[in-house]
Parts: structure tokens; sequence; C-alpha cells
């Protein structure tokens, strides 16, 4: 029986599975991923105003928006920012930072109140839309904690003495200790949070035994009057595959703070483990968070979108109003490129391997 093949040609072939491997998993690997998203802070008026997300990937390039007036405009977009109209409310001029994960307002003012900010990170691979941000900007003096809690958490469904703990960690300007009041809302959305009973401590013990999306929010005091929201965190309880084996879970784990005004995590801010361990966190004594039990039933300051009537009158009465676009198409952008990727290489070795066979057949007459 002769050989369809020779040596080249297979060796050819087995080099093209292998590029075809390594750059799925390269694309997989690259896609950016956001593990932190820009806190609901609380600036007092004429105060430098910072707003910043975590990425992973490589190669990204940050792109930031302002809905302002329910109009989305980019505000990284050099060609258009002037005539924007929320610019008129950043005092002395925004920015962002060198490699573009923060975006500041140099004195902001209170005609921003209400606005909404987000990030969209993005590279070869595909984009990732971070969650939006609410300006809320006050008459009082204070400046807010920086927050850092978990982006979004996948955890298998567990028993009832399951539960998952996720950490909110702050910390006050001026060195003070924070008190914490945690919130859920029913639709992911900061306006529409309501207070949970006896969650006033930096650790959130939630359930894992109902499957489900669950979404949480953090409120953070400093003792100097300092407040500020975290962004929503989603928590998806999903069907463990493995029956009666322990719970598991993936979610978002900080290691460092890629900016200065950022404070640096002690720990995982993410764990599972039994009920029982779980109350071992809580101290005996609630008295360091009075001031977070009196503040169950506050909401969010300027938690609804901005009023057209105060934005420029030549803002936009003709601007289009854009969606902002989600997670799952930069998903959908990457499967496409994966399956292009695979059936371009496919193509190629179809070629090869018709001219191959097409030569030893001529050498055969």
């Amino acid at each position: 029986m002769k050989k369809l093949m020779s040596k080249p040609a297979a060796l050819l072939l087995a080099a093209m599975l292998v590029l075809t491997s390594m750059s799925l998993s390269a694309s997989a690997s690259d896609y950016p991923t956001i593990t932190l998203q820009p806190q609901n802070l609380i600036y007092p008026e004429g105060a430098v105003a910072i707003y910043s997300v975590e990425a992973t990937g490589s190669d990204l390039v940050y792109r930031w928006f302002i809905n302002y007036g329910g109009t989305i405009y980019e505000a990284t977009d050099a060609s258009t920012v002037m005539t924007q109209p929320w610019t008129a409310y950043a005092g002395a001029g925004w920015g962002t930072s060198p490699d573009g994960s923060s975006f500041f307002f140099e004195g902001i003012l209170p005609g921003l109140d209400g606005a909404e900010i987000y990030c969209e990170v993005s590279n070869s691979t595909g984009f990732a839309t971070s969650r939006p941000a609410i300006i809320q900007v006050t008459s009082g003096a204070a400046l807010p904690p920086q927050i850092r809690v978990p982006s979004d958490i996948v955890v298998f469904q567990g028993n009832d003495d399951k539960v998952l703990k996720i950490y909110c960690e702050a910390t006050d300007p001026n060195g003070g200790e924070c008190t914490y009041q945690w919130y859920s809302t029913s639709d992911g959305t900061l306006p529409h949070i309501m207070a949970m009973m006896d969650e006033n401590y930096p650790i959130l013990v939630a359930p894992t035994h109902e499957l489900g999306d669950y979404f949480y929010v953090c409120m953070v005091e400093t003792p100097s009057g300092g407040r500020g929201y975290s962004s929503v965190i989603k928590v998806a309880v999903v069907p463990d595959a493995s029956a009666g084996s322990e719970s598991e879970m993936s979610g978002d784990e900080s290691t460092e703070s890629s900016t200065e005004s950022s404070s640096e995590p002690s720990s995982m801010l993410i764990s599972t483990e039994s009920g029982e361990e779980s109350s071992k966190d809580k101290p005996e004594s609630s008295e360091t968070n009075s001031s977070a039990e009196s503040s169950k039933d506050s909401k969010p300051e300027g938690s609804s979108q901005h009023s057209s009537e105060s934005s420029n009158p030549e803002s936009s009465e003709n601007s289009k109003v854009i969606e902002p676009p989600t997670s799952q198409q930069g998903n959908q952008n990457i499967l496409i490129i994966a399956l292009l990727t695979v059936v371009i290489f496919l193509l190629i070795g179809l070629i090869i391997l018709l001219i191959i066979l097409m030569q030893q057949r001529k050498r055969r007459y």
C-alpha cells in the first residue's frame, strides 16, 4: 500500500494543527476581563473625583463614556470632547491616567450629579464593558472612602450549610475606621437597593443553596462623613456538576491596585466555607458599626440621571441616544474570530493536501 502523504506534508499538517490550537488558547487568555468595576463614590463639590477599572488581558485600550442628560458621550474622544456639555462641570479639567484605566475630574461640580460613567476595555480579541458608576456630588467637605469589591462571581450551588463570603475592603483617606452596611437589589441597579438586616460588617455572608442571580452593594462611611457605594456585585449560583462534591467557585481575586488612590488588598475578596465557620468572622460587639445601623434606610444621593434641562441647550436635541455595549457582544466577537481562524487553517491544510496528492498522482503516471 502506497503512502497517501509524504513525511514533510504530514509534518506540515501537524504544525498547522498545533498553531491553530495555540492561537485559540492565546485568544481566550488575552480576552479582556474586568476584575474591578468603577465605584459609586460621593465627592464633595470641587474635589478631584477619580473612577477606575482593573482588567486582565494584553495590550488593553481604555475608552471612557459619560451618560449625561440621557445622551452617551465618549469622554476620551479628543475630536469631540471639547464640545460635550458635561465638560462645563468638570472643574479645572479632566483626563485619564497614563495607562487609561482611571478617569478624573479636576474639581467636580454639582452639574454632573446624577450622570453615569463607565469604561470599555478592549484589545484585538474583543472588548468588555464595565458597569456604570453613578456620579454623585455633595455640598459637604468629606472625601469618600476608597472601595474594593469583587466583580462578577460564579459559585456552585451548595447545601444549606455552605455560604459565600464577599469581602468589602475600604480605606478612609484620613486613616479612620470605616463602617459598613450591605444592601441587596433585585434588578441589579443601585437606585433600587434595600438594606440587609444585621449585615453591617466588611464581610457579607451570602447563602448558595438556591439557584439564580443575586446582586449586592456595600455602603461604606468614614468617621468624617464621607460615603461611597460599591459597584453592584453579581453572584450567579449555578448547578454543581459533581453531586456531593465540595462547593467550588470562581471569581475575581485582587492582589494589587493599578492606581495610586486604591489600597492594596490584604486578602482574597471572596471565599466559600461552612456556615458555622463563617460566624467566627463577625465580631461579638457591634459598637463600632452603630453609624452603619443608622443609615440602613439611606439611598444613594443623585441616583437618578441628570436632567436634560440643566445641560447645554445646544447639547443635543438631535443627538442619538446610544445604548452601552455589553460584554456578551465581546464574547460573540471572540467566538467568531476563533471559528474563522479554524476555518482558514483547515482550508489552507486541505489546499496543501490536494496539491500534494495531485503531485503524487502525476508521478505515478
